[in-house]
């Protein structure tokens, strides 16, 4: 049976399920510092200083004070589902930032499931969306354009984003960064939030060797044939979007279309397209890090839900899994993936597997046929899909001797997991305290005394399930 927090947490990821449906100037604020041609090749460059340390440093909970009329303010929160801009200003370190768009975040999951169907909030916080460039094309942050303020409602620890991102990043798998921040509206606190960095034409032109000129693409899997997907999910904001050749991606998923002309699938001939179209390293490290801290609603969760279904009804459909995005590197013309949305992580045991008899990823020969999850969603087993399928067949071994080699790194271990569970909990504990949309303060320690308890237990069963 599941705990209330569980159907929670499953009531806000259903609404990946409808996400697919919709496929400014500063005043007396300082001058930005860079912008954004100044930082193209940072990330590909470890001798260029990292111009964002300031914003993402994680030893600080730094404050954001925003001001908006009464009228937009009140429109926003009636109008939270539309994700609609309004003009705010921040007070920042000092500093006045003007015509700040401001809106509410999470599109048709967090959102939707946070209101009931006369429109009421149900969740205590939610997500909010800061666009700098909304007013003026030249509104920069310290460099950037957005930032995402996420509420952590599914995480009682308020620590997952900040561990799961960073040990991706540890692993040499690209990734935003992530720190505290306390935000108030008006005056009135909002309370704690972990502020995590938008994936856009910076940050690809950060932290890949082409400087940004290639496409970026949200959730969406080579299974298409048609141009059309790929294009509704190619980021806007791009520059390479203007004009976009989709056709790479396209070739991508023709080329594993014919990997998988034969019965039973050719997990060779897969894996030979995986070589060609991706960085295989790195897929097989991002694989290595999502199980460790089990990203259950992530690139290995299938689920088939009917998109734009109108009477309420869940009906199956074409099998999907989402957050994550693509990015094609035009050097190297391979894809990259790069992990996003990380609340559902580091929870235990896995609830899609032990609350609903979802296969685990590597059991490859499991049935393909759909079962009902959370919300009597239908869903697959992961190692349906061909790519997953290949990744635990033929290319288990370098999974393997990759999550040893993770393990055997010094931010893998138990009591450096530990040690920094420790350093952000005592950075954020008064903030959870003063926090007037956030759990109890004896609720929040409970929840950051369990969570150190699943890692060791989690390590331990991956450390069983490759042989350690």
């Amino acid at each position: 049976m599941l705990q209330p927090k569980q159907v929670v947490a499953g009531l806000l990821a259903l609404g990946f399920a409808f996400f697919l449906v919709a496929w400014s100037a500063f005043d007396d604020a300082p001058s930005p510092r860079l912008s954004g041609t100044d930082v193209v090749r940072f990330g590909a460059n470890a001798a260029i200083a990292d111009p964002f340390e300031f914003v993402f440093d994680e030893s600080v909970v730094r404050r954001y004070a925003l001001t908006l009329s009464e009228g937009d303010w009140i429109w926003l929160n009636n109008n939270a589902l539309l994700e609609q801009y309004v003009p705010s200003r921040l007070l920042f370190e000092g500093a006045h930032y003007n015509d700040v768009g401001l809106r509410y975040k999470g599109n048709f999951g967090a959102l939707r499931f946070c209101h009931d169907t006369q429109g009421n909030r149900v969740c205590e916080k939610l997500s909010f969306k800061l666009k700098f460039n909304e007013y003026d094309a030249r509104g920069r942050f310290f460099g950037l354009k957005r930032l995402n303020f996420h509420s952590m409602d599914a995480d009682p620890t308020k620590l997952h984003d900040m561990l799961g991102y960073r040990l991706f990043r540890d692993a040499g798998v690209i990734a935003p960064r992530t720190t505290f921040a306390w935000l108030t509206v008006n005056g009135e606190p909002q309370g704690l939030f972990v502020v995590v960095e938008e994936i856009d034409d910076r940050f690809v032109a950060a932290n890949f060797p082409d400087g940004g000129e290639g496409n970026l693409y949200k959730e969406i899997w080579p299974v298409h044939v048609g141009t059309e997907p790929y294009l509704l999910a190619l980021d806007q904001t791009i520059p390479a979007a203007d004009e976009p050749d989709v056709t790479p991606f396209q070739r991508f998923a023709v080329d594993l279309l014919a990997a998988q002309a034969d019965d039973p699938i050719d997990d060779e001939a897969v894996m030979d397209v995986l070589r060609d179209w991706t960085d295989l390293d790195a897929l097989i490290r991002y694989v290595a890090v999502d199980r460790f801290i089990d990203h259950w609603d992530g690139i290995l969760a299938w689920y088939c839900v009917e998109i734009g279904a109108t009477d309420g009804q869940v009906r199956p459909s074409t099998c999907f899994n989402h957050n994550y995005f693509w990015y094609r590197d035009t050097q190297s013309n391979r894809f990259t993936l790069i992990p996003w949305d990380l609340d559902h992580t580091f929870e235990y045991p896995s609830p899609i597997l032990a609350a609903y008899g979802m296969p685990s990823w590597d059991t490859v020969n499991a049935s393909c046929h759909l079962r009902p999850v959370f919300f009597r969603i239908p869903a697959r087993a992961p190692a349906c899909d061909p790519i997953i399928h290949s990744l635990a067949t033929v290319g288990w071994d370098a999974y393997v001797a990759t999550t040893r080699a993770l393990l055997a790194q010094p931010e893998f271990q138990v009591d450096s997991l530990y040690e920094r569970i420790d350093r952000l909990s005592d950075l954020i504990a008064e903030s959870v305290r003063d926090d007037p949309n956030g759990p109890s303060y004896r609720d929040w320690r409970a929840s950051v005394d369990k969570l150190k308890r699943d890692i060791a237990s989690m390590r331990a069963d991956l450390e069983a399930t490759i042989g350690s």
